[in-house]
């Protein structure tokens, strides 16, 4: 099998895996983080002078940086979801073009001879393959089929 027959590559079940725990570490994250802003808060009411400006400021800038780690997160967990709809669109792509071929292998001499007046190709026979949504979170469910052709 040449490679653009053969199946793709690629761990169709651990992509939404990866894609799932992405997410749900990306929640949790926000919790931590929302837990540790009123930690913080009670914490620096006692605080004055420069190191409670200091701890406050250190605190604002922790929690940035873990909300801009939490989007990565759910930016990740999308680029997941969409690399496996991407990989079931190309399997049954690979999937038609077996059949398609296939078909050619089926038929006799004198049909491919009439096929060049018909114009007939046994492509025009086998659907074409569906498009594949993007999983969804945040249990990012399989949305398309491997498809038979």
């Amino acid at each position: 099998m040449t490679t653009a027959t053969a199946d793709v590559a690629f761990d169709f079940d651990g992509a939404l895996l990866l894609a799932r725990t992405l997410y749900d570490l990306s929640i949790w994250l926000e919790g931590a983080i929302d837990s540790r802003s009123g930690a913080a808060g009670e914490a620096s009411y006692a605080w004055r002078g420069p190191l409670g400006d200091e701890f406050r400021l250190q605190a604002a800038s922790d929690d940035d940086e873990a909300r801009r780690l939490a989007a990565s997160l759910r930016a990740a967990s999308n680029d997941w979801a969409q690399a496996w709809a991407d990989a079931v669109a190309e399997q049954n792509r690979r999937r038609r073009e077996r059949r398609v071929a296939q078909l050619e292998a089926e038929r006799n001499w004198a049909e491919h001879v009439i096929d060049v007046f018909t114009r007939d190709d046994p492509a025009h026979h086998v659907p074409e393959a569906e498009w594949v949504p993007r999983p969804q979170p945040p249990d990012y469910l399989p949305t398309a089929p491997f498809q038979e052709f």
